[in-house]
């Protein structure tokens, strides 16, 4: 197997794992009437079954400790892809409401419903990296 067809089937494993992880928690639904400010943002809370998932990184921790794996969930806010919760850091920081901007084909992929296998510059670093369309029961 090539390099690049490895990687790839290592970030699909990966992505099963995370998504399995999250369903493992229940149903996926936003709630308009909780909003949550992310920098200048108020944003809906994510929810998994009964955990708020919006700025609660023990999801994606865990992850990262069976895994290894930098794991973010975004949410569509704005026309963009707002990072609500994380494992990637920065400067000790996480990167929280970082976003992927409209115009990136990332963001295009995601808004229909298709993931994304390839290479990505994130806050400055070049990353391999797996984004996967995950939707409430209303889309």
């Amino acid at each position: 197997m090539s390099g690049s067809r490895e990687r790839s089937e290592k970030i699909r494993t990966d992505l099963h794992f995370a998504k399995q992880k999250l369903n493992d928690l229940g149903e996926i639904k936003l709630d308009d009437s909780n909003l949550i400010e992310i920098d200048s943002l108020d944003v809906p809370s994510l929810y998994a079954g009964t955990t708020n998932l919006t700025l609660d990184n023990t999801l994606l921790d865990s992850i990262e400790k069976s895994s290894g794996v930098i794991a973010s969930i975004f949410l569509v806010h704005d026309n963009k892809l707002v990072r609500v919760t994380t494992n990637l850091t920065t400067d000790g920081k996480r990167a929280i409401g970082s976003f992927i901007s409209n115009d990136s084909h990332i963001y295009k992929k995601v808004i229909r419903n298709t993931s994304y296998c390839g290479n990505s510059l994130i806050l400055g670093d070049w990353f391999i990296v797996g984004y996967e369309p995950i939707k409430d029961k209303d889309g």
